[in-house]
């Protein structure tokens, strides 16, 4: 027990951890008699620049950064107690998982929340069965604050990937000393994948994150789950050698086969090139100027049209690709954040992710108004942070009860968490009268944020507010 009070309001408790360079205190907020965590940075008064790059990330599976400051010479930081779930660890021991796809689901979140931290130039440095909480949701949480750029020596993104393997040997329940191939039910891809992880140079979080999103994704039946012995070579099972045998050589047959087709459609291709060689050389350039192509100012179609100059007849023409492609994609939204710019800046922020995590059965609720106008407020809004630089072409939106009124808006190459002022319309104001709505945007701009901002709100049983079920954003990452 300590009689130690950080910034004249959190009271420091008991310890719950150390981790290089600081010290984790379960603590209570002293104004609202909340339980809290503090976690102290011994003499790390020159750390405002990282403390505030740590304050400003926002991820699902990160800690929020309440406050921090120094305080007797150390730097403190305050986040949220953790409350709602369980450690991962406590987890696997009550209930193990029901397979390499469930870890590899978990092990893609952790992974993701990585990449965010990485691409920020922090480390976490506290990776472990013990440091990630699951909730009810299944979502895997990271709670301790990421200090390990602060440590002494400096930690490297490496070894966050290397603490990631080790949670992922423990989701999949191997022993401790065993290499996971030799580990009876674990597909040896996967073994191989978390085997890339330890190594001294590993993979980056976002390979990490895509490829483990591949397990996530693959039926359980469509795994190999044998065990395999030391040598690498799966048992017989219920069949026979010469069951085994025959799938063995129907393989080498396919993988024949497929050569064949390849080496046969090189020899048609080489064909074709040598004749158009001798096509060309046979044929006079014909002089003339060469045709030019102008791009039509088209903002809200799907495709951006072209069209050409009137030249003479003997021209040649070298047709340009097209500025945006036909067909958008999806694109990843890496982060979401809830503002409440006009009121207290609070608006259901710790569960803004579940209105990006794919699933239609949760969502992100605004509080309960009692009027469409939120009390005098121009709005809500959720800020969607791209994984890339991206040219947005339209946004899916679904939410419930129907009649909220939203627009969105694109940032102006600048970071700004305030309202509509702070960023430039991208789209029509649009009132929600279906399930799932799409709002075109106007203005193909690269961005990588954007603003979907609430300026109405339908009615509910016991007032005004909506739940925003999903959002998805698609369009064209820069460079594809």
């Amino acid at each position: 027990m300590s009689n130690r009070v950080v910034a004249r309001r959190y009271a420091l408790e008991v310890p719950e951890g150390d981790a290089p360079g600081c010290v984790v205190w379960r603590a209570r907020d002293l104004v609202t008699n909340s339980d809290m965590l503090v976690t102290l940075l011994a003499g790390q008064r020159a750390a405002d620049t990282t403390l505030a790059a740590i304050s400003e990330l926002r991820h699902r599976s990160l800690a929020i950064v309440l406050e921090h400051g120094v305080d007797g010479g150390d730097c403190f930081v305050i986040t949220p107690a953790r409350t709602g779930g369980m450690t991962l660890r406590g987890a696997l021991v009550k209930r193990p998982l029901p397979g390499v796809a469930e870890a590899a689901r978990i092990g893609a979140q952790l992974a993701d929340a990585l990449a965010t931290l990485h691409a920020r130039g922090l480390v976490h440095g506290r990776l472990s069965p013990d440091t990630i909480i699951v909730d009810e949701t299944g979502v895997p949480r990271i709670e301790d604050v990421p200090a390990g750029t602060l440590a002494r020596p400096a930690l490297r993104p490496a070894d966050d990937l290397r603490a990631l393997a080790d949670v992922l040997r423990a989701s999949v329940g191997a022993p401790t000393g065993v290499p996971l191939i030799e580990t009876a039910g674990i597909p040896p891809q996967f073994a191989a994948l978390v085997q890339s992880l330890s190594l001294v140079h590993p993979p980056d979080a976002l390979s990490a994150r895509d490829a483990l999103r591949r397990f996530a994704d693959t039926p359980a039946r469509d795994l190999f789950t044998e065990p395999i012995d030391r040598y690498g070579a799966p048992p017989l099972g219920r069949g026979s050698a010469r069951s085994t045998g025959k799938r063995l050589l129907l393989g080498i047959v396919s993988v024949l086969a497929i050569g064949v087709l390849v080496l046969g459609a090189i020899a048609v291709a080489t064909q074709i090139d040598r004749r158009d060689a001798a096509n060309r050389t046979e044929q006079q350039p014909i002089p003339g100027p060469v045709e030019t192509i102008i791009e039509s100012a088209a903002p809200t179609s799907e495709i951006a049209a072209t069209e050409l100059t009137t030249v003479p007849a003997q021209t040649t023409t070298q047709p340009q690709p097209d500025a945006v492609p036909t067909r958008p994609r999806r694109i990843e939204i890496s982060s979401v954040e809830a503002i409440d710019p006009r009121g207290d800046n609070v608006e259901h922020d710790a569960t803004a992710w579940r209105a990006i995590d794919r699933s239609l059965s949760s969502g992100w609720s605004t509080e309960v108004y009692k009027d469409s106008g939120m009390g005098g407020k121009d709005g809500i809004g959720l800020v969607l942070r791209l994984g890339v630089p991206s040219r947005v072409i339209r946004i899916a939106v679904r939410s419930v009860p129907l009649g909220a009124t939203v627009a969105v808006f694109a940032d102006r190459g600048v970071e700004s968490s305030g309202g509509p002022e702070g960023w430039d319309r991208a789209s029509n104001v649009v009132k929600l009268v279906r399930n799932q709505m799409v709002l075109r945007i106007d203005r193909r701009r690269i961005t990588t944020r954007l603003l979907l901002w609430i300026s109405g709100m339908p009615s509910l049983a016991s007032g005004f507010g909506v739940t925003i079920n999903d959002v998805r954003v698609f369009g064209t990452p820069l460079g594809a």
